[in-house]
């Protein structure tokens, strides 16, 4: 089987949560790499969109396209009554630590001490099915998409 360059791009601009025709798949012939340039192969692409680590509880994805937004704070009455502190953050706050951290957590990872799942869909044509589920929940774990090999 020849091999093509296979491209998900947005085919309109989604109101509310995206749909799979908002998104278009393009087949294309894979160019030669020029001087000094590298052609690679992607095994498994991720489709959060910030590409980053993320804390679930830091983030609020499922509310990103919501036309209206749920109704809410529902968990306000406990931080009053507990005089919690709750403070956004965003990973950026803290890249003067990444080295640091990358290296705790990867020595974590080899000791068996950090787990970690990984949600996997196959087929690079499935990526903006996986995305929208990736949106609405229906993953648990880091949510990849396997390319075919």
């Amino acid at each position: 089987m020849a091999e093509k360059n296979i491209q998900i791009r947005l085919a309109a601009r989604p109101v509310g949560y995206p749909k799979t025709s908002d998104f278009s798949i393009e087949e294309s012939p894979i160019p030669e790499p020029g001087e000094g340039e590298l052609l690679l192969k992607t095994q498994y692409l991720s489709v959060d969109p910030y590409m980053w680590g993320r804390i679930s509880v830091c983030g609020q994805i499922s509310q990103y396209n919501l036309i209206e937004p749920e109704m809410g704070p529902r968990i306000m009455a406990g931080f009053i009554g507990k005089r919690l502190h709750m403070q956004g953050f965003l990973v950026g706050d803290f890249a003067n630590q990444h080295a640091e951290g990358l290296q705790q957590m990867s020595a974590w990872l080899k000791e068996g001490r950090l787990n970690y799942r990984e949600d996997i869909v196959e087929g690079l044509e499935n990526a903006p099915r996986a995305f929208i589920g990736m949106l609405r929940g229906d993953n648990i774990g880091k949510r990849l998409v396997k390319c075919d090999e």
